[in-house]
């Protein structure tokens, strides 16, 4: 957590219980409490993952998101959602362009260094596959890259945007003081 003391966390569940989401009212959650979101990657992926059921009722609170970040500037992490097919990140504002691809090797942005100094290329290589990368649309919706497949990314952004930017979170808004934050 860089730093920061576990205790500023909301847990939507408890890490050990795999079926949290059945119970969880997304309708009702007050974002506005939070300055961070993390959305981890899917229960097909990890252990304890978010589960389709989870992400539908993320989607039905798109606009809560998009003014989450939007208007309170608070910040979004997601991790992997390979296994959502269609509904992948489908509570972001539009469509990323995603391809899934089996790769090993990141380096990060200076953005990341600034977020989280000890996350270096090093630190963000994966022992096992990362599961894909984006490629658009141009511009990222207004979200920065973080980190990115190893040497695959001369252009982050603009007109002649040239990235392969990965899924480890690393479209995201830049995060400013944390104050709170809500973890699903």
């Amino acid at each position: 957590m860089a730093g920061y003391n576990p205790a500023i966390i909301t847990y939507l569940r408890n890490p050990d219980d795999y079926d949290y989401d059945v119970d969880v009212d997304f309708a009702a959650l007050n974002l506005t409490q939070y300055k961070l979101l993390y959305i981890p990657s899917t229960n097909f992926d990890i252990l304890g993952g978010i589960s389709a059921t989870a992400n539908r009722a993320l989607i039905a609170i798109k606009s809560k998101i998009i003014d989450f970040v939007n208007v309170n500037r608070g910040s979004l992490i997601v991790l992997s959602q390979v296994a959502f097919g269609d509904e992948a990140y489908g509570f972001l504002p539009g469509v990323l362009e995603f391809t899934p691809h089996q790769f090993l090797d990141v380096d990060v942005t200076s953005d990341m260094m600034k977020i989280s100094p000890r996350s270096d290329d090093r630190k963000m290589d994966h022992p096992a596959y990362w599961p894909g990368y984006w490629t658009g649309p141009i511009d990222w919706n207004g979200l920065r890259v973080l980190g990115y497949k190893a040497r695959e990314c001369p252009i982050p952004y603009g007109a002649n945007q040239t990235c392969r930017a990965t899924g480890q979170g690393e479209l995201m808004k830049k995060m400013k003081k944390m104050k709170k934050n809500l973890a699903l």
